[in-house]
C-alpha cells in the first residue's frame, strides 16, 4: 500500500513528460516563391535545444538539410528525415503512442509542434508547404492536434501567412476581421492548444545572415533559453515569451521589416508556462551586474545561439549548450573608429556564473561589421521586469488578430474595381447610343404625327427634316450627358487609389473602407434596378391597357365607337409588351454593373481582371478619317 501512494505521489510531483515536434522546409512548391536558406539550420537549432530540455530521444525533426548545414549539425544527420507528409503522418502516431503510454501512468504531457518554411492563404484557408504538398489548416487540425491527445499542445508556426493556419480568412462578405472569429477559431476550439505565431498582414518570413535563423524563431530560441525568464522561476510563460519578443522587435522603425507575433495561450491563460527544461540544465550563464547589458552568444563555429538585451538591475540565468567552446560577446554603447558600436568578447567556461567586469578583448571573426542595416536594432532596448510591467498591452496588441490584408489584397480589389468601371462605362455607352436612337425615333414618328397627307410636300419635307433633325439633337445631347456622367464606379476607384496602403494598419482601412464603400453601392445599384423594373411593368401594363382600348372597337374612350386604331393600338401594345420584358428581365435576370462586379468580387477574390469580365455584347465609338472629313464608327464584341 507504501509503495502504491508512493507511486501516486511521485507521479504527481513529477514534471510533465515533454516531448517536441521540429517540421522545417527551405522549399517551396511555388516556383514564384525564392527557397529558403535557413529553414533547416532552424530545425537543428529548434532540435538542439529541445534535446537539451527534454532529452533527444523526445525530439523528432523533420527537414532537408542542405551542404552548410550538415558541417555546423553533424549530430542529427543520423536522425533527421525528410519533412513529406507520409514522415510527418509516422512521427504523429509515434508521439501519439508515446502519450498514451505516459497517460496511462497518470502522467501529464506536454507538446511542442515547430513549423517553419513557406506557407499562404488559398481561399481563406492556410496551409504550411511541406517537401511533397501543402499542410492545410484543416490537416493540422485533424491530423497532428486531433491525433496528439496531449495535457499542453503548444504551436510555433514561423511561416508567410501563419495566422491563417489557426483562423481561416472568410470568402466574401467582411473578410477581413480584426477580432478573431470564435467559432472558427482553433484555439476556440481547442482549449488545451496554445500558439505563438509569426504573422503580419504583409505576412512575409524574415531571415538573416547574421543569425543563420529565420529572425522570429531566433528570438523564440533567446527567450526559451531563459532571456525571456523575467521572475527566475525556470520557467517561460507565453506572457514572458511575447512581451520579449515585442521588447526585441520594436527598435526596427519600419513596419514592413518589423517582425510580428500572434500569442495565443490555453484557454487564453497567459501565464501558462511555454516551456520549462524539466532537468537541471548543465550549463548555465547567471548575469545579475547592476547595469543593463547586450549580449550574443556563439559557438566555436561562429553560430549565433541567444541574444539578450538585460535591463539595469535585473538577474537572468540562460541555459546554454553543454560541453564545447562558447564565447559571450557584448555591444557596447560606445562607437569604435569604423563608427560601429565596440564588442567585447569572453570565453565562457563549462558551468557557473560569470562576472562581466572581466577585462575582454575584441575579436575579429565575429565583428559586427558584416550586420544588415535593417536588423541591427533588434535587442536594442532592455527586456527585464520594467518592460515586463507593461506585457498586458504588449499581449493585448499581439493578441489582436491581423486583418490578412496584404499587398495582393490591394491588388485584387483594385482590379475589381477596374472591372466595375469598364461594366459602367459599357452600360453607359450602350444607354447612350439607345437614347441617341430614342431620340432619332422620336424624330421619326415626330415627323409622322405632324405631316399631314393633306399637307404641301414642301410643308411635310420641312416639317420631316425638323423633326428628325430635331430628334437627332435631343438624342445626341441626352446621349452627350450619360457619356459625361461620372460612374460611381469611377468615384470610388479614385478613391480608393488615393488611400494610403504602406502599412499593414494603412493597408487594412482602405480594403475596409472601400470594401464597404463598393458593397454599399452595390446595394443601392440593387434598388434602383428593382425600382426601375417595378416602373418597367407599371408602365408596360398602361401602355398594354392603352393598345387594347385602341384596337377595342366596343369602346369609345380612345376613338369613336366602332373604328378601332389599328397601327397605334399595335404600336401601343409592342411598347407595353417591351416595357413588360424589360421590367421582368430587371428583376430576375438583369444584374447592374456593380452588382455584378461586387457579386464576382465577393464569389472569387483571387479572380484575375480580365476574366472578371463576363462575356456580353460591350459597345465603343471611335473617330475614323474619311476621304472628305470625318466621323464616328460604332463597334462593338458580342
Amino acid at each position: 500500500m507504501l509503495t502504491l501512494l508512493l507511486s501516486a505521489f511521485l507521479t504527481a510531483t513529477a514534471p510533465p513528460a515533454s516531448y517536441a515536434l521540429v517540421v522545417t522546409n527551405n522549399r517551396s512548391l511555388d516556383a514564384s516563391h525564392p527557397d529558403l536558406h535557413y529553414a533547416d539550420d532552424d530545425g537543428a537549432k529548434y532540435a538542439d535545444l529541445f534535446a537539451e530540455a527534454f532529452g533527444a530521444d523526445h525530439v523528432t525533426l523533420l527537414t532537408q538539410f542542405d551542404a552548410e548545414t550538415r558541417v555546423l549539425f553533424p549530430r542529427w544527420l543520423s536522425a533527421v528525415r525528410p519533412p513529406t507528409r507520409q514522415n510527418l503522418d509516422q512521427s504523429i502516431s509515434a508521439l501519439a503512442d508515446a502519450l498514451a503510454h505516459n497517460h496511462a501512468q497518470g502522467r501529464e504531457t506536454n507538446v511542442i509542434v515547430v513549423f517553419a518554411g513557406h506557407g499562404d492563404i488559398d481561399h481563406g484557408q492556410g496551409y504550411l508547404e511541406l517537401l511533397d504538398g501543402r499542410l492545410t489548416a484543416h490537416d493540422l487540425e485533424l491530423a497532428v492536434i486531433q491525433r496528439l491527445p496531449a495535457t499542453r499542445l503548444h504551436l510555433i508556426l514561423d511561416s508567410c501567412n501563419s495566422y491563417f493556419m489557426l483562423n481561416p480568412r472568410k470568402p466574401g462578405g467582411v473578410r477581413f476581421r480584426s477580432i478573431p472569429d470564435e467559432a472558427s477559431s482553433l484555439l476556440a476550439r481547442h482549449p488545451n492548444v496554445g500558439a505563438i505565431v509569426s504573422t503580419s498582414a504583409e505576412a512575409v518570413t524574415y531571415e538573416w545572415s547574421e543569425v543563420q535563423s529565420g529572425i522570429f524563431s531566433y528570438e523564440v530560441r533567446s527567450g526559451l533559453r531563459g532571456a525571456a525568464d523575467v521572475n527566475g522561476d525556470g520557467k517561460v510563460s507565453y506572457e514572458e515569451l511575447t512581451a520579449f519578443i515585442n521588447v526585441a522587435n520594436r527598435p526596427i522603425l519600419n513596419d514592413l521589416y518589423r517582425p510580428k507575433v500572434f500569442a495565443g495561450a490555453p484557454a487564453k491563460r497567459f501565464g501558462e508556462t511555454l516551456m520549462q527544461f524539466t532537468s537541471a540544465p548543465m550549463r548555465v550563464l547567471h548575469v545579475a551586474e547592476p547595469q543593463d547589458r547586450r549580449l550574443t552568444v556563439r559557438d566555436a563555429l561562429g553560430v549565433r545561439i541567444l541574444d539578450v538585451h538585460k535591463e539595469a538591475g535585473a538577474a537572468l540565468a540562460l541555459t546554454l549548450p553543454p560541453g564545447g567552446e562558447l564565447g559571450l560577446y557584448e555591444t557596447l554603447g560606445d562607437k569604435g573608429a569604423d563608427g560601429r558600436p565596440e564588442v567585447r568578447y569572453l570565453a565562457l567556461a563549462d558551468q557557473g556564473s560569470l562576472s562581466l567586469s572581466t577585462p575582454a578583448v575584441t575579436p575579429a571573426p565575429f565583428s559586427s561589421r558584416g550586420d544588415s542595416p535593417v536588423f541591427t536594432d533588434l535587442f536594442r532596448e532592455p527586456f527585464g521586469p520594467e518592460a515586463f510591467s507593461h506585457a498586458p498591452e504588449l499581449i493585448a496588441e499581439t493578441a489582436r488578430a491581423p486583418a490578412g490584408v496584404t499587398k495582393k489584397d490591394v491588388e485584387r480589389l483594385a482590379a475589381h474595381l477596374n472591372v466595375a468601371v469598364a461594366r459602367a462605362r459599357d452600360a453607359s455607352l450602350r444607354a447612350a447610343v439607345g437614347v441617341f436612337i430614342v431620340g432619332a425615333g422620336f424624330g421619326v414618328v415626330t415627323d409622322a404625327v405632324l405631316t399631314h397627307p393633306d399637307a404641301s410636300p414642301v410643308a411635310a419635307r420641312n416639317i420631316a427634316l425638323f423633326s428628325v433633325g430635331s430628334g437627332l439633337v435631343l438624342g445626341g445631347a441626352l446621349a452627350g450627358y450619360v457619356m459625361s456622367v461620372t460612374p460611381e464606379e469611377v468615384k470610388l476607384q479614385r478613391a480608393f487609389s488615393v488611400l494610403p496602403k504602406d502599412t499593414d494598419a494603412a493597408r487594412e482601412a482602405a480594403v475596409l473602407q472601400s470594401e464597404q464603400q463598393f458593397a454599399q453601392f452595390a446595394r443601392d445599384s440593387r434598388n434602383r434596378r428593382i425600382g426601375m423594373g417595378g416602373l418597367d411593368i407599371g408602365l408596360g401594363a398602361l401602355f398594354g391597357f392603352e393598345g387594347f382600348l385602341l384596337l377595342d372597337s366596343r369602346s369609345g374612350l380612345l376613338h369613336p365607337v366602332g373604328k378601332p386604331n389599328l397601327l397605334n393600338g399595335l404600336l401601343s401594345g409592342a411598347v407595353g409588351v417591351l416595357d413588360l420584358v424589360q421590367g421582368l428581365a430587371s428583376l430576375t435576370v438583369y444584374r447592374a454593373p456593380a452588382e455584378l462586379a461586387w457579386e464576382q468580387y465577393q464569389a472569387d477574390p483571387d479572380v484575375k481582371e480580365r476574366s472578371a469580365v463576363s462575356p456580353g455584347v460591350r459597345l465603343g465609338i471611335n473617330p475614323v478619317a474619311l476621304n472628305r472629313g470625318g466621323g464616328l464608327a460604332l463597334n462593338g464584341q458580342f
